[in-house]
């Protein structure tokens, strides 16, 4: 997927939104919008500030200006807040080789809606709906740890990396149908079970194997980003803590939705007892990294001292020659 084609899904799927969401977008004076744009333009600014591994390169002025006129033709609707970003979000080394982001300020939708969840499109737009909030009960950390979460989906461009995996995989599960076929094709029944056999290692458990990989990509960057941000890591492991337990109440009402969602083979996230143990193994390097942000912080709004100048004892007065007066 080309960058282009990329903006154009986005933008497609911010319509797509918008159509049923609108209605129910908070305005920017409540109180809860202002929560939201305070822990975004945190992340954000990390982002450009300080990037773990390398920044992402704007491009051509050209091409920057086409991609602004591009995101203009979607619906017209005013956010919950905008933060802006001097820069596109830094892309750490990874599989994905195109890294050209462009630069665009991030608009900020809160959604009134009782749902737990938040997520950021490609084209920097970020949802967030407000029974997220209510579950973080007005912890920063808590909601930063979701947020960086997201972003971090965008700066590795996850979505284009599993539309790629997606075409790559289906040629290779294609060529294994194609081969099953020629060797039993004196035997329909077997070969019919083999095809079928490797649809569902494709759709069920490649495919969904390469999704968890991204979130456990997503969670490991995102516990960096909040870091660098001032937010404290530990807060993503209470997160975490939290949504087992919304996710324990959820399995004892018979709510939890379809069985393959009790198998974590056929899962697309890690369960929540995985993201802990990840989480908990990254902790001590996002610790880190949290504390050498405080103490940054710390020392730029230090007031400076400056002592009063005190005489040295060591210099003595010098004696100033007296001239004598002329004569009159």
């Amino acid at each position: 997927m080309s960058e282009r084609e990329e903006l154009e899904w986005s933008n497609q799927r911010f319509d797509e939104l918008i159509a049923t969401e609108s209605v129910l977008i908070l305005k920017p004076d409540d109180e809860r919008v202002e929560t939201v744009q305070r822990v975004c333009s945190r992340l954000v600014q990390a982002l450009q500030e300080d990037g773990p591994v390398s920044c992402a390169l704007l491009g051509p002025r050209e091409e920057m200006l086409e991609r602004i006129r591009e995101r203009d033709k979607r619906s017209k609707v005013i956010p919950s807040a905008v933060t802006e970003g001097l820069a596109m979000p830094f892309m750490p080394e990874s599989s994905n080789p195109e890294k050209l982001m462009p630069a665009s300020a991030w608009n900020i939708f809160v959604i009134d809606r009782p749902e737990i969840n938040a997520f950021v499109l490609p084209s920097t737009d970020i949802f967030v709906y407000t029974g997220l909030l209510s579950v973080c009960e007005g912890d920063e950390n808590l909601l930063a740890a979701v947020l960086a979460h997201e972003i971090s989906h965008v700066v590795e461009r996850h979505a284009t990396e599993a539309l790629g995996f997606l075409a790559l995989s289906g040629v290779i599960f294609d060529v294994l149908r194609g081969a099953s076929w020629a060797l039993t094709i004196s035997f329909p029944i077997v070969g019919d079970a083999l095809a079928a056999a490797f649809t569902f290692l494709d759709r069920r458990v490649a495919q969904k194997a390469y999704s968890r990989k991204l979130e456990t990509e997503a969670d490991a960057l995102g516990l960096e980003i909040m870091a660098r941000a001032g937010f404290d890591p530990r807060g993503a492991l209470s997160l975490w803590e939290i949504l087992n337990e919304v996710e324990d109440d959820v399995k004892e009402t018979g709510e939890h939705g379809t069985i393959t969602e009790n198998i974590e083979l056929l899962r697309t996230h890690p369960t929540g007892q995985q993201r802990l143990e990840t989480l908990q193994a990254l902790l001590p390097a996002a610790t880190k990294i949290y504390d050498d942000t405080r103490a940054a912080n710390a020392a730029k709004h230090r007031p400076t001292v400056i002592k009063p100048r005190t005489p040295d004892a060591t210099i003595k007065p010098v004696a100033l020659p007296v001239v004598p007066s002329a004569a009159t």
